[in-house]
C-alpha cells in the first residue's frame, strides 16, 4: 500500500465527524492529523508481512498527539523504516518537514530504521541509516521516533539512563501561567518572568508587572501551579537553539512561553543549582537533540517542554565534594553573569566572556565525570 494521504488537522471537521473519529481510532488524540488515520486504517487492511509506504509530516514522531499512533505501530509491525526528507524539499513552497515511512504489518516488532537523507540519490543509501533494536525500542521514552540523531549519543542515552533517576522523579515542571496582555502594566504587585527576559544562567531583565487584583481576577491563586510559581525554581525557554535554564527566587510569575521547575517533596533536600548544571550542560542538550529533533523548527530552534524534558537521566553526586564543587561553579556563573548584565564596558565586557567560558567548560567537564563518561564519549558530546 502507497500513498500520500492528507495532512489536515482536525480542527475543521465538524462535531459529528470529530465524535465519529474519537469512537473509531486509536490514534485519535489530542491535537491529531488527518493523516494518523489513514495510517492506522491502512495497517489494518494490509496481511501479516504486508508492507505500506506513505510521505506524511514528521511531527508524529515525538509530539504528544503523536502518542497513541506510535504505540500502535509499535504493537502492530515487524519493522518500521522512517526516513527523514525535510532537506530534499519535496514540496517546494510549503513549509513542511516531510518523512517517508515504510512498515512491515507484524508483531513482536524486531527494529525501527532511521535515516536522514539530503540528495534524492541517497533515499536508499544505508550508511545514513541507524537501526534501534527491540531492547532499545521499549526504553524510548513516550515511544518517540528519534529522527535526525546521532546513534552513538542514543547509545550513550541508554547507557546512562540504567542507574539513573529521571527528571521527573525529581522535578515537577510546569508551563507558565496564562496573563491576558491588557492586565500588563509598569508596576505591580507581582513581576511578570517571560521568555526574552533571560538567557543561560543569566540575571532577569524588567518586565511588566501585574497587581494582585487583577492576578486574582484571571488566575487562581490557590492553584498549585500558582503557589510552584512563588518557589525558589527553575526557569526554562521555551523555543531556543539550546536548552536555556535559569535559577529564580524572585517569585516572579511565569508567564506563558516558559516552563518552570520545583523540587518535589522527597526531593526537597537537593539543591536546585546543582540540578541547574546539569539541565544547561552540554550532555544534557545533546541527549535532548537525540531524542527530540524531530520537532525542529526554523532557524535550527528547538522547543523545549515537560513531557520531553521529564525523561532526561539525573545523576545525584555519590560524592559530597563533586556535588559542593558543581554548586560553587553554578554560584560563580550566576555571579559573572549578573556583573556582565552590568557592565557596558568592552574590555571588562570581554573578560566577563572569558571567565563565563571558562566556568561554563568546568562545569560541564564535572558533569561528564559525575556521569563517567570516557574520553570517546565525551568527543560525541562536544
Amino acid at each position: 500500500m502507497i500513498g500520500n494521504p492528507p495532512w489536515v488537522r482536525v480542527d475543521t471537521l465538524e462535531v459529528n465527524s470529530k465524535n465519529y473519529i474519537l469512537r473509531s481510532f486509536t490514534s485519535a488524540k489530542g491535537k491529531y492529523d488527518l493523516y494518523y488515520l489513514f495510517v492506522e486504517r491502512s495497517i489494518k487492511l494490509l496481511k501479516n508481512n504486508g508492507l505500506l509506504g506513505f510521505i506524511i509530516p514528521n511531527r508524529f514522531t515525538t509530539s504528544d498527539s503523536g502518542y497513541n499512533l506510535r504505540k500502535y505501530l509499535i504493537d502492530s509491525s515487524r519493522t518500521i523504516k522512517i526516513n527523514s526528507v525535510s532537506k530534499i524539499k519535496v514540496f517546494s513552497g510549503a513549509s513542511v518537514y516531510p518523512c517517508i515511512i515504510i512498515i512491515e504489518k507484524g508483531k513482536e516488532i524486531k527494529e525501527i530504521k532511521i535515516a536522514e537523507t539530503e540528495k534524492p540519490i541517497d533515499l536508499n543509501n544505508p550508511e545514513n541509516e541507524y537501526r534501534i533494536n527491540s531492547n532499545q525500542i521499549n526504553k524510548l521514552p513516550n515511544c518517540i521516533f528519534p529522527l535526525n540523531s546521532k546513534k552513538p549519543v542514543l547509545d550513550l542515552y541508554f547507557q546512562v539512563t540504567k542507574n539513573s533517576l529521571l527528571v521527573e522523579d525529581i522535578l515537577t515542571i510546569q508551563e507558565g501561567l496564562r496573563i491576558p496582555k491588557e492586565k500588563e502594566q509598569k508596576t505591580g504587585d507581582f513581576h511578570i518572568l517571560k521568555q526574552y527576559q533571560f538567557k543561560r544562567y543569566s540575571s532577569i531583565t524588567e518586565g511588566t508587572y501585574i497587581s494582585e487584583n487583577n492576578l486574582k481576577e484571571n488566575i487562581s491563586t490557590n492553584s498549585e501551579r500558582f503557589k510552584n510559581c512563588l518557589k525558589e525554581k527553575l526557569v526554562i525557554a521555551e523555543d531556543a537553539l539550546r536548552i536555556e535554564a535559569i535559577y529564580d527566587d524572585s517569585k516572579s510569575i511565569c508567564q506563558g512561553g516558559v516552563y518552570f521547575a520545583t523540587l518535589k517533596q522527597q526531593h526537597e533536600n537537593l539543591n536546585l543549582k546543582y540540578l541547574l548544571a546539569l539541565i544547561n550542560s552540554d550532555l544534557f542538550n545533546a541527549f535532548y537533540n537525540s531524542l527530540y529533533s524531530g520537532m525542529h523548527m526554523g532557524g535550527g530552534y528547538m522547543r523545549y517542554r515537560t513531557g520531553f524534558l521529564n525523561k532526561l537521566p539525573v545523576k545525584i553526586a555519590s560524592e559530597k565534594s563533586l556535588h559542593d564543587s558543581i554548586v560553587h561553579l553554578v554560584e560563580t556563573m550566576l555571579q559573572l553573569q549578573k556583573e556582565k548584565q552590568l557592565t557596558t564596558l568592552p574590555d571588562k565586557l570581554n573578560q566577563l566572556e572569558a571567565r563565563i567560558k571558562y566556568t561554563d567548560d568546568k562545569i560541564n567537564k564535572l558533569v561528564f565525570e559525575l556521569y563517567g563518561l570516557s574520553e570517546e564519549e565525551v568527543k560525541l558530546i562536544v
